[in-house]
């Protein structure tokens, strides 16, 4: 199930090559050998994260520090500048890796790991990244010294099934190509015959049951699409996107800077297939962690975006180099990214307990969106602001063993614990509400959600701009 991820930097311009030539004195002297290395350095510019100063007979050593960060970034180098690069001189790369971040997100995957390893389990993945594309911390996995699978990036390497924490991204893209859906809107939660899914003849067995299931196995009629995405329901996401279609959801995704398809069976995920009702609920379909937090980031730039990047600059003796991400063109509508982090940061429609809801925090909003595959195979979760996108994935490493218990006992205490640490002491900012976004009468969720939700839902909601009654 593993596939190599396409990198996400691209070079945005040919480096510049030097030629030495002989000189042309009757000494026909040569010009003397260039020096080589190459430092990587954290954002500061100035600590070395990683450096090697004779490229030319080694590759260098293991990394120390943030080795999933460095060996990404090595990897990256050697295919946007080539396998000999490092013979063009001195090279400097100052990543978008930051000190604290990073090391708050080793540590709370350390102090995770028997939590991990309880529910069967035994590796976590997480990155960092903010809004403008910058990945500025990442864990590809629990123990990078496990000889087993202790190498491989489980951020950037390994795509995932990532469940229903993939929702608002289905219904940002449903949002952003229709006219009639706003927060406000009725959306029904009923089982019934569904495009894609068998006949419903079958609601009694968990097991048996040929009926779309919500999670929690409850069915409670009609509610506002708020509490229906907010709740993170199955049913509701089905029958709202049945006639938008699932290659224009698909497509909508992947133009947020994700890479998220579906594969034919038994193909190690290398050739595409058509994906069906199943990926608008994250199964079925596959991305890494990094292409998720970096579809989350454009919700987190209010519908702006770039491809993630591990670098901020690069320079080769003394010059620097053309390396920037790609502008991802505004993927989504800025009224519609308001809406879904308004909506998504409300603890309200949650179905969490609350004392696992930090969606608010010293007048912070946090969106928040967590999932379970159908196996149980991945657990993932992913919190956003206006400065930071944590997303984290749980699994054992083989991918085919279900993780017993709930899944936010895993995800959600390093998602919250980053998400505070990260945004502690400094000044809040909530993302600027367009101006053409309408408030409008909503329909009132007056039924019992399920959970942690708490109803009713508001009288008046939040609609786009195109929206027609």
């Amino acid at each position: 199930m593993l596939l190599l991820l396409v990198l996400l930097v691209i070079v945005g311009g040919a480096a510049g090559y030097y030629v030495y030539h002989k000189s042309q004195t009757s000494h026909s002297a040569t010009a003397p050998a260039k020096k080589q290395s190459v430092t990587l350095y954290y954002d500061d510019g100035k600590t070395i994260l990683w450096q090697n100063t004779n490229p030319s007979v080694d590759k260098g050593s293991d990394p120390q520090k943030a080795p999933y960060f460095t060996n990404a970034v090595r990897a990256q180098l050697l295919k946007n500048l080539g396998a000999t690069y490092y013979q063009r001189g001195e090279w400097k790369i100052v990543t978008n890796l930051n000190a604290a971040a990073q090391a708050a997100a080793e540590k709370q995957v350390a102090a995770n790991a028997l939590n991990v390893k309880k529910q069967g389990g035994d590796t976590q993945a997480v990155v960092v990244e903010k809004p403008n594309g910058a990945i500025v911390a990442l864990v590809g996995g629990t123990d990078y010294n496990d000889a087993t699978f202790g190498k491989l990036n489980y951020a950037t390497d390994v795509k995932m099934q990532p469940g229903t924490s993939i929702l608002p991204l289905v219904y940002a893209s449903l949002l952003d190509q229709s006219t009639n859906y706003g927060a406000g809107t009725k959306v029904s939660d009923v089982q019934k015959p569904l495009p894609g899914y068998y006949p419903c003849t079958n609601a009694t067995s968990a097991t048996l049951s040929n009926c779309l299931m919500d999670d929690d196995r409850q069915y409670p009629g009609d509610m506002s699409l708020r509490y229906a995405l907010g709740g993170l329901r199955n049913v509701p996401a089905i029958d709202a996107t049945s006639t938008l279609g699932v290659q224009k959801v698909i497509d909508r995704i992947n133009t947020m800077g994700a890479d998220y398809n579906c594969y034919q069976v038994g193909g190690y995920l290398k050739t595409k297939a058509t994906c069906y009702q199943a990926a608008l609920l994250g199964e079925g379909a596959y991305l890494t962690l990094a292409d998720e937090a970096n579809a989350y980031a454009v919700l987190a730039n209010g519908g702006n975006g770039r491809s993630s990047s591990f670098v901020k600059f690069v320079t080769l003796n003394g010059k620097e180099q053309q390396y920037y991400p790609d502008v991802l063109n505004q993927p989504l509508r800025h009224d519609t990214a308001y809406i879904i982090n308004d909506i998504m940061s409300d603890p309200n429609p949650s179905r969490l307990p609350a004392s696992d809801k930090f969606q608010h925090d010293n007048g912070w909003k946090f969106g928040l969106s967590d999932g379970v595959t159908n196996g149980g195979f991945e657990l993932s979760a992913v919190s956003w602001s206006t400065q930071y996108v944590v997303a984290t994935m749980v699994t054992e490493h083989t991918e085919t063993h279900s993780l017993a218990g709930f899944p936010e006992t895993v995800t959600l205490p390093v998602v919250r614990s980053l998400m505070e640490t990260l945004h502690a002491g400094k000044h809040p900012v909530d993302w600027m509400k367009p101006s053409d976004v309408q408030t409008l009468p909503a329909f009132v969720t007056q039924v019992h959600v399920g959970g942690g939700s708490v109803e009713p839902s508001p009288s008046t909601d939040l609609y786009p701009k195109w929206y027609k009654p």
